[in-house]
C-alpha cells in the first residue's frame, strides 16, 4: 500500500541548513527528505517504545575539556552517586585537551535520563549523546 506523501516547509537559519546538508552528504543520503523522514523515525520510534518507568540499557558518551577545573572529580563523584546503575565506564583521551567518557547504565529509564541531565550540565561538556536501549 502507498501511502501518500505531504510536502511542509521548516524554518531555520541559513548557516544551519548549510550545516545539515553537509552533514547529510557525509552520511549518504541522497536528498534532504530522506535524512528527516529518518530523524522523524528515530524521533518516533524513541518516544512511542522506550517508556520512562521500564527497565532499559543506557549508552552515554560525553566529550569534555580536561583542562576545565575539577571536571573529573566532579564526573567521578556523580557516578559514584549512580552505583547501581553504572555496569561499565571507558575513558578514552581524544587529544590533549579533550577526553570522552563512555558510561553504560542499566536501571529505570527515567534514573538513566536523569543521571545524563546531571552529567551533561557539568560545566566543560562539549558534547553528549544518550542511546537508550529497551
Amino acid at each position: 500500500m502507498n501511502e501518500e506523501i505531504i510536502r511542509f516547509g521548516v524554518s531555520m537559519p541559513k548557516s544551519l541548513l548549510e550545516r545539515f546538508d553537509e552533514a547529510i552528504k557525509r552520511r549518504g543520503f541522497a536528498k534532504r527528505s530522506e535524512a528527516i523522514r529518518y530523524l522523524i523515525m528515530k524521533f518516533i520510534y524513541e518516544e512511542e517504545h522506550i517508556k520512562e518507568d521500564e527497565e532499559g540499557i543506557g549508552i552515554l558518551i560525553v566529550v569534555y575539556d580536561h583542562k576545565e577545573k575539577n571536571i573529573e572529580d566532579r564526573i567521578v563523584d556523580l557516578q559514584h552517586e549512580y552505583l547501581n546503575e553504572i555496569r561499565a565506564n571507558l575513558h578514552i583521551h581524544i587529544n590533549k585537551r579533550k577526553c570522552s567518557e563512555i558510561i553504560i547504565l542499566r536501571g529505570k529509564v527515567s534514573d538513566i535520563k536523569y543521571f545524563a541531565k546531571k552529567l551533561t550540565s557539568i560545566k566543560g561538556i562539549l558534547y553528549d549523546n544518550l542511546i537508550i536501549l529497551h
